[in-house]
């Protein structure tokens, strides 16, 4: 909003000054500031207090002048102003009457509309960003939709302008195609990376629920299966009797060792036993970040393991502010990497972008289903930017509009 004129009224009180105002320059007037402070009296005693309102002058908006418009045609229509058959028979009016009913019905009219004009902006708040970014408004509202931060909604659209690009001339597809573009950026990814001549140690934490069990049986398969490597795991899980179950389940299936350890000591013999694996993935118990106790039994494990790298399993339906809480918590660890999982549970994927922006941490893999191994991806920002946008489903598959 631009003030095109400043004025202060002083008086007794807050509401008197108000009125004041209004007096001068109308119902549209707006407060800018207000002092209090006193004034007379005798040695500091029996001063008498004031209040100074200042007020500014808005510009005209278009809004306004689209009441003003309407106030002005009822004005205009006064004149021709009949009474109804009924009105008539309840009592005869003067044309004094009827000129200043008509007044107050306009009076109230210009109300009302000057009510809905504000409510409608405040419900779509973007108005006060279209002359900004123009056509993109649109952009701008379905990116925030997406739950993306508005601050990096803000850079996202700076960002594509100022490649020269413009928000005319593209249909809906191709204008989020092209801001894909500048997302990718945004969206750094680090899978894997064995040793050459060595034994990678892989440890995954996380709070319960999110996914790490199957997580692990998902990249072993794809590990030993598909890759030909030689795999083995530990588990650090046994809090949890089914996981337990389930991992060596899978390790049997998958043809790899499995070693159940219950004491950081038996998670460094364990590791040492099997230095002949290229790769060892390890699990721990689900934690509650908010459980001090666990968070610094955790801590043992992983400088017991003296893992190569650690990765934080999230679930994206997970809400962004418990998502930020978890990431700082179990940040007591060495934080390297982030498994984003559950993404066939959820809607928006802006926390993608928001995640890797606020604590700098790649991702790794995302997972979009139960299925071992086939419901499991190694991180590819150009794939992420085009889910973001919802030119790709959680499956990666092409959505066609």
């Amino acid at each position: 909003m631009k003030v095109i004129k400043r004025k202060s009224f002083i008086a007794e009180s807050e509401a008197e000054a108000i009125r004041k105002a209004k007096e001068e320059f109308g119902s549209d007037v707006v407060i800018l500031e207000t002092k209090r402070f006193k004034k007379g009296g005798f040695l500091g005693l029996f001063a008498k207090k004031y209040v100074e309102v200042i007020v500014g002058v808005p510009e005209k908006r278009e809004s306004d002048a689209r009441v003003e418009f309407l106030a002005k045609l009822l004005s205009e229509r006064k004149d021709s102003f009949t009474p109804t058959l009924t009105d008539r028979a309840r009592r005869p009016l003067s044309n004094n009457d009827r000129i200043e009913a008509l007044e107050r019905d306009i009076k109230e009219v210009k109300e009302l509309i000057g009510i809905f004009l504000e409510r409608l902006e405040r419900v779509e708040p973007l108005s006060r960003d279209e002359k900004r970014f123009g056509e993109g408004s649109r952009l701008y509202n379905f990116l925030l939709e997406q739950e993306i931060k508005e601050a990096y909604v803000g850079e996202i659209l700076k960002a594509f302008l100022e490649k020269g690009a413009s928000f005319k001339g593209l249909s809906w597809k191709e204008l989020r195609k092209e801001i894909a573009k500048v997302v990718v950026d945004y969206i750094k990814v680090s899978p894997i990376k064995l040793k050459e001549g060595g034994t990678q140690v892989v440890a995954f934490v996380g709070p319960t629920g999110v996914g790490k069990t199957t997580t692990i049986a998902k990249l072993a398969a794809i590990f030993a299966l598909f890759e030909e490597k030689k795999v083995a795991l530990v588990t650090a899980d046994t809090y949890r009797i089914a996981a337990v179950e389930q991992l060596k389940t899978y390790a049997k299936i998958i043809g790899i060792p499995i070693e159940v350890v219950f004491t950081p000591q038996e998670v460094r013999r364990a590791i040492e036993k099997h230095l002949d694996a290229e790769i060892i993935l390890m699990d721990t118990a689900g934690r509650s970040h908010y459980d001090s106790m666990k968070m610094s039994e955790l801590k043992s494990y992983i400088e017991a393991s003296s893992p190569d790298e650690v990765h934080l399993v999230l679930s994206l339906n997970t809400k962004y502010k418990d998502l930020e809480e978890i990431v700082k918590r179990f940040s007591c660890v060495p934080i390297n990497k982030m498994v984003l999982t559950k993404l066939d549970e959820t809607s928006t994927f802006g926390n993608i972008l928001n995640l890797v922006r606020d604590f700098s941490i790649p991702v790794s893999y995302v997972t979009n289903g139960q299925d071992v191994p086939k419901d499991i991806e190694v991180a590819d920002p150009y794939k992420l930017s085009e889910v973001v946008l919802k030119l790709r489903g959680p499956k990666g598959e092409v959505v066609e509009d």
